[in-house]
């Protein structure tokens, strides 16, 4: 009976304690192995897990008690959203940011409110998943058995035949990707991460910046890192589709070969493990890599790729296709010419990678179409191609008799737009103006709204800031997932009355990869990326993710002091019930 009392005594103090501590709400993730997620500490693994609870099935408005929890609101919870959607690219409704956040604090609870942005809700979306989840199925079906490598080849080529590189409404997100066949770096890279995840491969999102080839200058871009048998690889899906060819130069390569066209995100570089294996890379696990001239391997590689085959020149591509030119005839008959017959060969490229097509045609051959390949319209700044067809013998013809053959892929070219900006446009935290022709961003005109001379307007736009919210409560307006290193790095501006945001700026069809091509073939299609962005914000026409600094509007002479009191007093209270707990336990006790 005394140890009962003993016991019930301390259950009866814990109880009391307990009853005056403030509740705690818990959410789970429905993974845990997402990798952003491990970024994170416990306090803010429990808001990532609310958003993934919240963003799940698109709810209007997420409200997370956080009562007890070490969160720096203005610089965690950027850096926390970033990693959630960095992990969920099946949440394909979800835009990278938010319309409104803000904190809520009285004597008990601590309340964090904020409101996402979707890109579509409701009936709208539920119809859309199951579209989408059909889609994945059938793109990721037949992999059972499979090794890590064939794998990431295999996706990376079904996802290459499933997307056109094209500015759409969805192009940012995977399903714009997947079942509508449309997207932007930001869709592709998106896409093959759910896609390989699906797949079983641990697969990460990443953006940061590249080399626009054309104009040298850097442009944002998104791709992914990929862990294969236990080693990590970069993977660049969207600069491997270059229209009717499918290139393996950004397929499994490492930091050092990634570095060489593109810039990571502050806060990815410093997240990220460094990759330095090349067992997966596709040149070197197939046997593709040319130090040299080597005709017998060349034609033993273009008779088991059907006479057209792709390879890596880690010396000088021009050297290696004017010996192609000199010995065409003998691969020719290599490749079974007989009698009176003609040989022609065609290159692309893409950096180092080189896919050589050789054309054997017999005297007696009659041509005929076999391909008949739509026209690309041109962009502001990308070229288009005219409509072509190609008889069975890989000729291009202008008609579809195979009458008129091109001799030249100038031909077909259709010179390249110009952009005309527009006004300024702008949402609850950022300005930027865009082209009246093709809605892409205009370059170095993104950036967030400020308001030195306190008029509540913006000295750039003239955007309407509402005026700081009067009970002290803490408020932030249009926001995206940033980097939380450095101290400026929430986005958004103090907003009492959040906005309706613009809708996502896009990028033109057929950018450029963002890195160097040696694009010594006018068969190379490249995509021009059409946005550079400004010293202190990294964007994109991909929207995506954006480093822009906080721009607080809660001045100083309206700040409220009482909120130091106010924890002063919430502890105090805390130190007593916990006092009274421990008197309850020992008088109890002495009462033996």
């Amino acid at each position: 009976m005394k140890n009962f009392k003993r016991i019930t005594a301390v259950v009866l103090a814990f109880v009391i304690i307990a009853l005056t501590l403030p509740t705690i709400t818990v959410f789970a993730a429905d993974d845990d192995a997402r990798y952003g997620r491990t970024k994170l500490t416990a306090d803010q693994k429990y808001v990532y897990d609310a958003l993934v609870t919240g963003c799940k099935d698109a709810n209007a408005k997420i409200e997370i008690d956080i009562s007890g929890k070490n969160i720096n609101f203005e610089n965690d919870l950027s850096f926390i959203f970033s990693m959630f959607y960095s992990d969920y690219p099946e949440y394909f409704w979800l835009v990278n940011g938010w319309d409104s956040a803000s904190v809520f604090s009285d004597s008990t609870t601590t309340k964090l409110t904020l409101t996402p942005l979707y890109y579509m809700t409701g009936s709208t979306l539920s119809t859309a998943k199951s579209k989408y989840n059909t889609k994945v199925d059938e793109l990721t079906k037949g992999l059972s058995g499979k090794s890590d490598y064939e794998k990431s080849k295999i996706i990376h080529d079904r996802l290459i035949d499933t997307v056109t590189y094209v500015s759409t409404n969805n192009d940012q997100n995977a399903y714009g990707a997947l079942v509508e066949g449309k997207a932007v770096c930001n869709g592709y890279a998106r896409a093959y991460q759910h896609l390989m995840n699906k797949a079983g491969i641990p697969t990460w999102f990443v953006t940061g910046s590249s080399i626009n080839p054309s104009t040298g200058a850097p442009i944002g871009h998104a791709w992914n890192i990929v862990k294969l048998d236990g080693k990590w690889y970069y993977t660049d899906v969207t600069w491997d589709d270059q229209g009717e060819n499918t290139f393996y130069e950004y397929l499994n390569i490492t930091t050092s070969k990634m570095k060489q066209g593109h810039t990571l995100d502050a806060k990815y570089e410093k997240l990220v493990p460094q990759a330095t294996a090349t067992d997966a890379n596709f040149y070197k696990k197939e046997n593709r890599e040319f130090s040299g001239y080597d005709q017998a391997r060349l034609v033993e590689l273009l008779k088991k790729d059907n006479n057209k085959t792709q390879i890596y020149i880690t010396g000088n591509i021009n050297s290696f296709l004017n010996s192609v030119g000199t010995n065409l005839l003998t691969i020719g008959e290599q490749l079974g010419g007989k009698g009176a017959f003609t040989v022609s060969y065609s290159a692309s490229t893409l950096q180092n990678a080189l896919i050589l097509n050789v054309v054997v045609v017999s005297e007696n051959h009659t041509h005929k179409t076999k391909t008949t390949v739509k026209q690309v319209n041109a962009t502001c700044l990308s070229n288009g191609t005219k409509a072509y067809y190609v008889c069975d013998c890989g000729l291009k013809f202008s008609d579809s008799a195979c009458t008129k053959q091109i001799s030249s892929d100038s031909e077909l070219e259709i010179p390249a737009l110009s952009h005309t900006p527009s006004g300024w446009k702008n949402d609850a935290a950022n300005h930027w103006k865009e082209c009246t022709k093709c809605g892409s961003e205009t370059a170095n005109t993104r950036g967030s709204h400020a308001d030195k001379n306190k008029d509540y307007k913006c000295d750039t736009c003239g955007y309407g800031l509402s005026k700081p919210d009067q009970s002290g409560n803490i408020v932030i307006g249009g926001g995206t997932a940033t980097d939380n290193t450095s101290n400026n790095n929430s986005s958004g501006n103090a907003n009492t009355t959040p906005s309706t945001p613009s809708a996502p700026t896009t990028s033109s069809k057929d950018e450029t990869p963002t890195t160097s091509v040696d694009d010594t073939s006018s068969e190379t299609e490249s995509k021009v990326e059409t946005d550079v962005p400004n010293n202190d914000t990294t964007t994109d026409n991909d929207n995506v993710t954006q480093n822009e600094t906080i721009e607080e509007i809660i001045y100083e002479d309206e700040k409220p002091n009482g909120d130091a009191m106010t924890w002063i007093l919430i502890c105090g209270a805390a130190a007593l019930v916990i006092t009274a707990g421990i008197v309850i336990t020992v008088v109890i006790v002495k009462k033996k």
